[in-house]
């Protein structure tokens, strides 16, 4: 089966009079995508079918206020229906020793997210003045984003948990859907900014204003399937969240010849309300009652599944969400050195030095299990790296979650000054620009983390009780914190032979990513948790290094132009491994996911 592509654009340019010019332009594309999901872990007939419509357009009306002044206003939105379904009517099942997934998704969904922006700009340039010059820029703007989405009903609203390759069933969860929810957030920004050119200094500085509010409208469930009841819920309107964030940069040439320049720089950014989001929401879905509700039972294999609540696990989601009313929005800093060195007239080597402090990260906290609650020691016999012999067998000590707490559930949104992550990179680099029919950029970069998480994996940048700082004694001994240098070495070049005869190539060199040996643990009250008992870094995976070259020849026919291209990517056909299997157990170990082999691509490029 394949998955299909379909492209549509549209372009128009109008000149109004000779101040004032109008621009649109428009994309409809559709992506439908047969085995959605498939891995290591999920046969074909376990994916899903999805497809993917999605839009973006925009219009904009430029003009001349002046000589020296000009006024932009943009308008633009973009969305899609993406439409995800099981490719077999079966219920979804997990094995916990194996990782196999097999039936039909857990997760099918209908997501429609909306977005659309106004904006306004007016610019300046003061030329020529006692005191430098200036290219002064100040504007507004207007966001809206809605996301309606729909969780649709997997087989029977259940995924079943075993043991030894289907063998021993485990447990099994219920899911109260299907239903229908929206999430909303407006966006107001203003700015001003200025840059400031003065004999050998150059500064860039200016101010931004962002303000939030997330909001979601009345809403209800209608008691559709077997696990969900008929419920209504009040619309809710966040407090608004403010940033107020400064940058500024300064550039400095200390001998007047144009060869070095010295260069300081300091940002701060705002997390956008709008970005963040739990995979189906927005930022709202944290406080939304409106949420799908998982329960985890233990099981004996018995099907139709009649919940018993003395079997009860644990709870996720839910209606029971709260805000912290002092709740802000996280921010990363950034400071930057550097030094640029012309050597020749044509080569600039660069040094550069960054270093980002994210702070103020947000966290779901489940308020309704306290730390304290895991107070049970249960030993646990951590089979070790080879699994099949008791040589590097190892006992650990384990928390039991006291059962009165069990399946208990109550998030509330907020701050966590814990979760901090600082990132730091040095980076070297030669640029030669393009002379004699050549050019090269060549650079090497290393790089600290020191961090939870990155905020893109951390439940889509709010942390919860499986990510992040973690909540509970089990996950604070067994974490995924991570800490470690990586390096990237990379060349790119091009060099342009008689008779039309174009060559380029790029060579990187990236370390692996690490990672670290996970654990499915057994003989807990609140069931079945996967701890990372060898840590981050640990194991690093292959160092990754491709190379591609291209070779383009071009002709020129009336006013027509005709390139021929031909592309190798991975010439040195590495099969480098990118993720294995960090699960204890037989497969242990083994290649997931690979580099692409050597991929060689014909095309012929049209310029009229």
């Amino acid at each position: 089966m394949y998955t299909t592509l379909r492209n549509h654009a549209a372009k128009l340019n109008y000149q109004l009079s000779t101040k004032h010019r109008l621009a649109y332009s428009g994309q409809f594309n559709t992506k439908s995508l047969p085995n959605s999901g498939a891995s290591a872990f999920v046969d074909s007939a376990s994916t899903s079918l999805t497809d993917f419509p999605y839009w973006i357009q925009g219009a904009s009306l430029t003009s001349v206020l002046s000589n020296r002044s000009t006024l932009e206003l943009v308008w633009g939105e973009f969305g899609w229906k993406w439409w995800t379904r099981p490719g077999a009517d079966e219920i979804a099942r997990e094995d916990l020793d194996t990782r196999l997934v097999r039936g039909g998704r857990m997760s099918p969904f209908i997501d429609q997210s909306h977005h659309m922006n106004a904006s306004a700009v007016w610019s300046l340039i003061a030329s020529g003045t006692r005191t430098g010059s200036h290219s002064f820029r100040a504007g507004y703007s207007y966001l809206y984003e809605g996301a309606p989405y729909t969780f649709l009903a997997p087989k029977d609203s259940i995924k079943t948990f075993w043991r030894g390759g289907f063998k021993t069933p485990a447990e099994i969860e219920t899911y109260d859907t299907p239903f229908s929810f929206e999430n909303s957030v407006s966006h107001q920004a203003a700015f001003v900014n200025d840059t400031w050119s003065i004999g050998r200094l150059s500064f860039n500085g200016g101010v931004r204003f962002d303000s939030f509010l997330p909001y979601y409208d009345q809403q209800g469930k209608a008691g559709d399937g077997p696990f969900q009841q008929a419920v209504t819920y009040p619309g809710f309107t966040f407090h608004r969240l403010n940033g107020l964030v400064p940058r500024a940069s300064v550039v400095y040439d200390p001998f007047g010849n144009g060869h070095t320049a010295i260069k300081v720089a300091y940002g701060r950014y705002m997390y956008n309300a709008g970005t963040i989001t739990n995979a189906n929401s927005m930022m709202a879905g944290f406080v939304n009652p409106m949420a799908k509700t998982t329960k985890r039972y233990r099981w004996s294999g018995t099907l139709p599944f009649v919940p018993n609540p003395s079997l009860l696990i644990s709870t996720t989601g839910g209606p029971n969400r709260s805000l912290d009313p002092n709740l802000e929005l996280p921010y990363t800093d950034e400071f930057v050195a550097g030094l640029d060195q012309q050597i020749m007239r044509d080569m600039t080597i660069r040094f550069n030095y960054v270093r980002k402090l994210e702070r103020n990260r947000m966290k779901s906290q489940n308020t309704a299990i306290p730390f304290s609650a895991y107070n049970i020691p249960v030993t646990f016999i951590d089979r070790g790296r080879d699994f099949a012999s008791a040589a590097d067998d190892r006992p650990i000590t384990l928390y039991s979650l006291d059962p009165k707490f069990l399946g208990q559930r109550a998030d509330l949104l907020t701050n966590d000054p814990l979760n901090t992550s600082d990132f730091e990179t040095y980076n070297v680099e030669a640029v030669k620009r393009l002379s004699n029919k050549s050019q090269l950029l060549t650079g090497f970069d290393v790089s600290h983390y020191d961090t939870w998480g990155f905020a893109s994996a951390i439940s889509q940048d709010i942390a919860t009780d499986t990510g992040g700082v973690p909540q509970d004694p089990n996950r604070l001994t067994y974490n995924n914190y991570l800490n470690y240098w990586h390096w990237q070495v990379k060349a790119l070049g091009s060099y342009e032979f008689p008779h039309g005869i174009g060559f380029s190539a790029s060579v990187r060199a990236t370390k692996g990513e690490p990672y670290g040996r996970t654990v499915n643990t057994t003989g807990l009250t609140q069931g079945t948790v996967s701890l990372t008992v060898e840590p981050q870094g640990t194991f690093f995976y292959s160092t990754v290094m491709l190379v591609d070259v291209r070779l383009a020849k071009s002709v020129t026919l009336g006013k027509t132009r005709i390139e021929g291209l031909l592309d190798v990517f991975n010439i040195n056909n590495s099969s480098a491994v990118l993720s294995a299997n960090n699960q204890t157990g037989a497969t242990f170990g083994y290649a997931l996911t690979t580099v692409n082999p050597r991929i060689a691509r014909i095309g012929v490029r049209f310029t009229f």
